[in-house]
């Protein structure tokens, strides 16, 4: 029971460990992942700053371009530089349209803040006013054709315009700048706080977890510890035990030995002398009849019943000492034809029906000691009915793995007290001489069908008759006498 708590509580904090375990290593992809999108969302704010303030340049890059095509006097510097103009503005704008609405070509997001799109609204008629002045005086057909001075006025405006949207740029760059900070601020202060449940998760776990399963580990080992001494000195009583059990069986062997000797020895030097008394008895007699009286022939009489009784009771008990001292032999037996041959033996009065249940089973048993127990029985049955008429019912069932075996009487029945005594050696229940019984029947049945692994038992009720029940195992195997 212990072992099994142990293991329940070691098993439940490694669930709660891998538990955290998986905690941790999810807050750790997490901060992988936050840094990754956060890293990807600087290098994008960075290429924003960096392509925003190289607008800026590039806004007065073409304002000195263009003071340069216009003061310049050959036609090959006009065309060169009208060229770059071109270029330049043309790059200007993309650029310019990429900061507001995005641009996959140059990996601009367009996803501005408010207060971004708002400085580009603020921005955008500045913006086209400088780029239409660009395109227009580069564009001296068009100029000429419509009959304007295609540079005085439109430097002034650019010029003039110049310092507003420089001014303004400067605005979006700056805000440009303070909104990646703050990406970084918070990034720092998200990884702060994953950091922070990192280590509050590892301080629950060393502190709920670990200890914990330091201090299991501690008691199964000490409780381990404990058992194995247990063992180790159960080993020692059990070895302990084993020897003084086979010390036991070889006395025991030995006593059984000198009993049957001395079963055999008293029931020799007792059954001589009894088979002398009672030859005597008889001698004197027939020498002595003629001159005994009634009283005295009532007197030898009884001398005779007791004798006899007396080497019955010898015989009953050399028969009891050798029950189960050897492997007796086992074969199939028909319990109905060995019941109706001893019913038939027995010859019962006309006075007591003695019913048999159809189809008793085929069992493996002894014999002779299968026949003793039904003898015994039902003699017992049919000698202490009390009654003038009486049935005798002989009857089984099938209790896995056992035949279960009644034999019942509607006789006079057996008082309470009785009961635990009825199956000792030399216990009868009614006087002896009358019932001309040794008190010996009833404890060689019990020994006979113990000894195969059976029991027996008594059930009575006084006035109503008494059934004795009695089990033989199924599992009992055919063999020779003498084989294990």
């Amino acid at each position: 029971m212990a072992n099994n708590i142990i293991k329940f509580r070691t098993r439940s904090l490694t669930i709660y460990y891998l538990i955290a375990l998986s905690l941790i290593a999810i807050l750790n992809i997490s901060t992988y992942a936050l840094i990754k999108v956060t890293i990807s969302k600087l290098e994008s704010d960075g290429l924003v700053i960096n392509l925003s303030g190289r607008q800026r340049m590039l806004s007065q890059k073409i304002t000195k371009d263009l003071l340069l095509f216009v003061l310049s006097e050959t036609r090959e510097m006009k065309e060169e530089l009208r060229r770059i103009l071109h270029e330049e503005a043309k790059k200007w704008m993309q650029v310019h349209i990429g900061l507001q609405n995005g641009d996959a070509k140059l990996q601009l997001p367009g996803n501005n803040s408010e207060k971004v799109k708002k400085l580009f609204t603020d921005i955008n008629p500045t913006f086209q006013k400088i780029y239409d002045a660009v395109f227009y005086i580069i564009d001296q057909k068009r100029a000429r054709s419509e009959g304007k001075d295609p540079y005085t006025w439109l430097v002034k405006n650019i010029i003039d315009e110049s310092p507003n949207y420089l001014t303004i740029m400067d605005e979006i760059v700056f805000q440009y700048e303070m909104e990646a900070l703050k990406k970084v601020a918070s990034l720092e202060k998200k990884e702060f706080y994953i950091l922070g449940a990192v280590l509050s998760l590892l301080l629950l776990v060393v502190f709920f977890i670990f200890r914990p399963m330091v201090k299991k580990v501690s008691e199964t080992y000490l409780e381990y510890q404990r058992q194995n001494d247990e063992l180790h000195k159960s080993i020692e009583n059990r070895i302990k035990a084993e020897k003084e059990r086979e010390t036991l069986i070889e006395n025991l062997n030995k006593a059984n030995t000198d009993l049957k000797e001395f079963s055999h020895i008293v029931s020799h030097d007792l059954k001589a002398p009894l088979r002398g008394i009672i030859m005597l008895s008889k001698f004197i007699e027939e020498d002595c009849a003629r001159f005994m009286t009634d009283e005295c022939r009532e007197t030898f009489d009884l001398l005779i019943q007791n004798t006899k009784r007396m080497n019955r009771l010898v015989e009953g008990i050399l028969h009891y000492s050798h029950i189960g001292h050897k492997n007796v032999e086992m074969i199939l037996i028909n319990t109905e034809s060995m019941v109706r041959s001893i019913i038939s033996s027995l010859l019962p009065p006309e006075n007591i029906q003695v019913r048999i249940a159809a189809d008793l089973p085929m069992i493996v048993y002894n014999q002779i000691q299968l026949e003793e127990v039904f003898q015994n029985l039902i003699y017992n049955a049919m000698s202490h009915l009390g009654k003038p008429e009486g049935v005798i019912t002989i009857s089984y069932k099938e209790i896995e793995p056992f035949w279960e075996f009644s034999i019942s009487d509607d006789g006079i029945g057996i008082e309470k007290q009785y009961l635990d005594r009825i199956f000792e050696v030399f216990k009868s229940i009614t006087p002896s001489e009358k019932e001309k019984s040794t008190g010996i029947g009833l404890s060689v049945v019990k020994k006979i069908i113990e000894i195969h692994g059976g029991t027996i038992r008594v059930e009575s009720t006084v006035g109503k008759g008494s059934t004795f029940i009695f089990t033989i195992s199924k599992n009992l195997k055919p063999r020779k006498e003498g084989e294990r």
